[in-house]
C-alpha cells in the first residue's frame, strides 16, 4: 500500500445542499469518466497497480468517510462507508499495516480494519474488507 498523489475531485458549483453526491474524479492526466462518493478527497494508495481513494463529504457534525477502490482503468471496483445519521466517523488518522491492509482511527469511534482482498473473478465478496478493531 503506496501512498500517491495521483488523483484530485472536482469542486462543485452552487450551493453545498444542492450538490450530488458523487464528484468527478480528476487525474495527474486530465479528466476522468469517473464520478466518487465524497466531496474531499482524504487519502490516496496504489494497491497492486489499482488505487484505494478515501474521501468524505465534508459536513459539520455528520461526517462520513467513504473508501473507493478502482481499477487501472479506472471503474470502480468496490465501495465502503462509514456514515450514520447525526453522527460522525471523521477520519483522524490513516496507518498503513502491510501491502493491503490499512488502520483507519475515527474521532470518539476507534479503530477500523481496511484490507483490499486480491482479485478474484470467483468471488462475490466485496473486494474492500472493513471490520471494527
Amino acid at each position: 500500500m503506496t501512498p500517491i498523489d495521483r488523483f484530485r475531485l472536482a469542486v462543485h458549483p452552487g450551493e453545498y445542499a444542492t450538490w450530488p453526491e458523487r464528484t468527478p474524479l480528476l487525474s495527474i492526466d486530465g479528466a476522468t469518466d469517473l464520478a466518487i462518493l465524497g466531496y474531499s478527497l482524504r487519502h490516496q494508495f496504489e494497491v497492486d497497480g489499482e488505487f484505494l481513494l478515501i474521501t468524505d463529504f465534508d459536513c459539520p457534525f455528520e461526517e462520513s468517510t467513504c473508501m473507493t477502490l478502482i481499477d487501472r482503468d479506472l471503474r470502480i471496483r468496490a465501495e465502503r462507508s462509514l456514515a450514520v445519521p447525526y453522527g460522525s466517523f471523521q477520519l483522524e488518522k490513516v496507518e498503513v499495516i502491510d501491502s493491503r491492509s490499512l488502520e483507519l482511527w475515527f474521532y470518539g469511534s476507534g479503530s477500523w480494519r481496511l484490507s483490499v482482498r486480491e482479485r478474484s473473478r470467483w468471488s462475490l465478496r466485496s473486494a474492500l474488507n472493513l471490520r471494527r478493531r
